[in-house]
């Protein structure tokens, strides 16, 4: 039943996974399967048809389907995570289990303006980066775009530098797999394009996004920035 947290997440373009868990959840099929879970849970479950706005449910311990309450809501998010509620273990405490297991990719991006046409960028380069592959596929997104590159370091900027991109990377695991990135764009000192690639809880249990390569996460990233700059 973790699934059903990945549901409620953002869907990156690239991301089908969570598109088929959802169509799935939307069917008969899924909808069966939570209902014959609750019973099995030892708890009641009520569908009622509402024209146009579907089928709302509520949920309550087993013989209280009269007296809906908060123990009520503590008892849905129990089931949604498979977990068998016990007094004292509340919505807020059960909401730290979804982040924790059921992470979502958070996707931000800022493109640049049409109006602006560039030709060559400064990657300032950040010693703080792990990620080994991460600036060649920058750089390779850039080139795509018909932007060339090259790296400079902070406090040796040469003047040609008209617009500069400054980025941030980070991994984790054992697997070192890219958690978090950041690209920021400059001309002449002010931001002109933003974009971000998150992996809520650092990818909890998602295995989709924990095993995504660095260019699958960041090329559709860069291609969103640099849509101005069409390939």
């Amino acid at each position: 039943m973790v699934a059903l947290g990945f549901a409620g997440c953002s869907i990156p373009s690239f991301d089908r996974a969570p598109v088929a868990l959802r169509s799935w959840l939307d069917s008969w099929s899924g909808i069966g399967n939570v209902a014959v879970g609750m019973p099995r849970q030892g708890y009641d479950l009520q569908l009622t048809r509402y024209d146009e706005r579907g089928w709302p449910a509520r949920f309550y311990t087993s013989g209280m389907e009269d007296s809906p309450d908060q123990r009520s809501r503590d008892v849905l998010m129990a089931l949604l995570l498979g977990m068998k509620w016990k007094p004292g273990v509340t919505t807020g405490v059960l909401m730290g289990w979804v982040l924790a297991f059921s992470a979502c990719t958070s996707i931000r991006v800022d493109p640049i303006s049409p109006t602006i046409q560039m030709k060559h960028v400064c990657i300032q380069h950040n010693s703080d980066v792990g990620v080994r592959d991460f600036l060649p596929v920058v750089r390779d997104g850039f080139d795509r775009h018909g932007i060339s590159t090259e790296l400079v370091v902070l406090g040796d900027i040469p003047e040609r530098c008209e617009y500069i991109l400054t980025y941030v990377a980070m991994r984790a695991g054992l697997m070192e797999y890219l958690y978090h990135a950041e690209l920021r764009l400059e001309h002449k000192g002010r931001k002109i394009g933003y974009a971000e690639y998150h992996l809520v809880a650092k990818g909890g249990l998602d295995y989709v996004a924990i095993l995504r390569s660095t260019r699958a996460a960041i090329d559709p990233l860069i291609d969103d920035l640099l849509r101005a700059n069409a390939p």
